[in-house]
């Protein structure tokens, strides 16, 4: 083998390698620089005559079955009709190969390409240093967030990049998950909590409900007891809103087995429950003292039972669909078929009865279910604790996660890493802040301490200097001062990419707008629009900041100031605890975080709006929505009748509580009753 060098010496080339060397031999030795011709042609001459060898041995081979058809036979020997045959396929297979060999090397060019095959080489491998080895990123363990495509955030411990430990997570739009984690799944204990106000806390396993817990529904029913594979199975307790209760067995999420239950009217059955239904042997006793006592089938009293009534009187025999169809004697034909023999329907009776015994002593798993729901306690707060430690780091970016803005300097102003909103300032010390439309998660990485009045980059504080106002609910600048003897704020949700979505609430808003300053002469600085367009993070209709409307809408209000409030979205209802509605039903309004902020309910509305009234001033509300009627909680409604006439109610709470203006005058307008719901506009806007 040959070496470059830089001596000025000629070395002595060294014989070409074979052309039938491998590859890799050829690839290693360097062409030599003197006479390549005549080595060049002896390479090419010798590799000609060993395919001219291997050809002609092949085509002998083969020309012989062709000789020996061409030849002439003796008539004497009858010639073979296989032989022919075979003869003949050998003479085309030696005719088609040499077509094989000969074409590709004829002078003249061929109307169609041949489909001819080349040996197939060894790819050369390039490499710098050591062979190339598939290098794994090191294993993701400690306290970090992350956010995922969907909008979900999770903040707690990982381990090896999954899901371990402690830890919150949180649904984009719908809920969150507080407590233990076991390789990205629910394993432990844990609390988990909706947005519609469902809540679990319990014991978890492999992502599923499993052990004991308690789930509160969101309508008021609570269901205590054993969980299995995410349902409720095995023992348990379901209180109903309405009051009435069930003890006893569960199977898959329905009543299965032995229970009791207590109606709301007083009623109680106590027996064999099939696939939620009364079915099998038990008793029902009626609140005015009757008693059935027999076989139920799929909630019906049907098969051999007694009816027993208050003053003692029995029916006895057959039921069929609840009624009673055959009577029972003490002595029967035998044979006839339309009576039934009183000592079955006494065994029937003798079941029945066993079986409610059975049902009332059904185990009971309060102490069990109080341990678990204080342990899921303990596992949310250690989330929470987990979580908060979390917010101080900023977790690596992956291929499943969203990138993570992270601020520099508290008084920057940067945009959310995935809907590229303007984020707000963040107050000094502030580790984070989460965007309030898609979720998405921006970090500080060094909050820096606030300057001194005196430090250059800022200005000194002069004389005329104003300390900054610090607002109590939340993060945020204080709203803006409020001036003119007109203003207004206008709210059009249309809850955007979810499955509440409307398509004429911005638009109801515009055109409000457009009224208002055209007609009514309002001006625009006085008016703040709270829509999804609007690209300030503060006029976002979130819950917060129609909050801070309201309160920016009736603040320093003077005799004369005439005020609208206008809001175009979703409408909602929610039981009334303190007894101040008549309907027992509180009117709420729907902000675009409702599902993970709450609602604004109408008490909140006519403390921010209505209470700080003064004498002269007046406020026009336009509220288009569901169960709107009486969104602002007045004390009076005013209704039409079908004759056209105007009819007052009063709907002043019983409590005494005082729900009107403080001397001035609200005028609210309202798209519907309380009790109806009204529909979107079929116009794509």
């Amino acid at each position: 083998m040959t070496s470059s060098s830089a001596s000025s010496t000629p070395t002595r080339p060294s014989p070409s390698p074979s052309p039938f060397a491998p590859s890799r031999h050829r690839r290693k030795v360097a062409p030599a620089a003197a006479s390549p011709a005549p080595a060049a042609a002896a390479a090419a001459a010798r590799h000609l005559l060993r395919c001219l060898h291997l050809r002609l041995r092949l085509l002998l081979l083969l020309s012989l079955p062709t000789l020996y058809f061409l030849s002439p036979s003796p008539a004497i020997l009858p010639r073979s009709l296989l032989a022919d045959f075979l003869s003949a396929a050998a003479f085309f297979c030696a005719l088609l190969l040499l077509l094989c060999l000969s074409l590709p090397r004829l002078p003249f060019p061929l109307p169609f390409p041949l489909p001819l095959r080349r040996p197939r080489r060894s790819p050369i491998l390039w490499s710098i240093g050591s062979s190339p080895s598939a290098s794994a990123s090191a294993p993701t363990t400690g306290h970090f967030v992350q956010v995922y495509s969907n909008g979900d955030v999770y903040e707690g411990q990982f381990n090896r990049g999954r899901c371990t430990g402690s830890g919150v997570y949180y649904y984009y739009m719908s809920g969150r998950y507080e407590g233990d984690w076991i390789d990205g799944k629910y394993d432990g204990y844990g609390v988990e909590t909706w947005a519609r106000g469902s809540r679990y806390r319990g014991q978890y396993r492999q992502g599923l409900r499993h052990g004991h817990g308690v789930y509160r529904f969101y309508t008021g029913d609570v269901y205590a007891g054993e969980w299995s594979n995410g349902q409720s199975h095995g023992y348990g307790v379901h209180t109903c809103e309405d009051g009435s209760r069930y003890i006893g067995e569960f199977k898959r999420g329905v009543k299965h087995g032995l229970g009791h239950y207590h109606f709301r009217n007083g009623d109680t059955y106590a027996g064999e429950y099939f696939a939620d239904r009364m079915h099998g042997f038990g008793v029902y006793s009626f609140a005015n003292g009757h008693r059935y006592e027999g076989a139920w089938h799929e909630g019906r009293r049907q098969g051999l039972g007694m009816y027993t009534f208050r003053n003692g009187e029995t029916q006895a025999g057959h039921w069929q669909n609840g009624v009673l169809d055959t009577l029972s004697t003490q002595n029967i034909i035998p044979g006839s078929p339309i009576a039934v023999n009183h000592s079955k329907v006494l065994n029937a009776v003798q079941e029945a009865r066993r079986a409610a015994e059975r049902a009332y002593d059904v185990p009971r798993v309060d102490d069990k279910v109080n341990r678990a729901v204080a342990s899921a306690n303990k596992a949310a707060n250690a989330a929470r604790v987990a979580a908060v430690k979390a917010a101080q780091k900023r977790m690596p970016n992956n291929g499943n996660d969203l990138p993570l803005s992270v601020v520099r300097t508290p008084a920057q102003r940067e945009r959310a890493s995935c809907c590229r909103r303007q984020l707000i300032e963040l107050p000094h010390g502030a580790p984070c802040i989460r965007c309030a439309i898609c979720g998405a998660v921006t970090y500080v990485a060094a909050a820096a301490p606030p300057p001194a009045h005196g430090d250059p980059a800022r200005g000194a504080a002069g004389p005329g200097a104003v300390a900054p106002q610090h607002q109590a609910p939340g993060w945020g600048p204080p709203p803006p001062p409020a001036h003119g003897r007109k203003r207004a704020v206008i709210c059009g949700i249309s809850y955007k990419f979810s499955r509440h979505e409307l398509k004429g609430c911005i638009n109801d808003a515009k055109c409000m707008r457009h009224l208002l300053t055209t007609r009514f002469h309002f001006p625009d600085d006085s008016i703040i629009m709270l829509t999804e367009e609007q690209t300030d993070p503060y006029k976002i209709p979130t819950k917060h900041n129609i909050r801070m409307a309201m309160y920016w809408l009736v603040q320093g209000c003077q005799p004369g100031d005439s005020l609208v409030f206008h809001y175009s979205g979703h409408g909602a209802q929610q039981r009334n605890y303190s007894g101040d509605e008549v309907d027992g039903m509180d009117e709420t309004l729907c902000p675009l975080d409702f599902e993970t902020q709450g609602m604004i309910v109408d008490d909140e509305i006519n403390t921010a709006l209505v209470r700080p009234l003064t004498p002269g001033v007046k406020l026009h509300a336009l509220i288009d929505a569901c169960h709107s009627g009486t969104a602002l909680d007045l004390p009076f409604l005013c209704r039409m009748n079908r004759s056209g006439q105007y009819v007052w109610e009063d709907h002043r709470p019983r409590s005494g509580v005082w729900k009107g203006t403080s001397g001035g005058e609200c005028i609210s307008f309202s798209g519907c009753d309380d009790d109806q719901t009204s529909a979107d506009t079929s116009v794509n806007f």
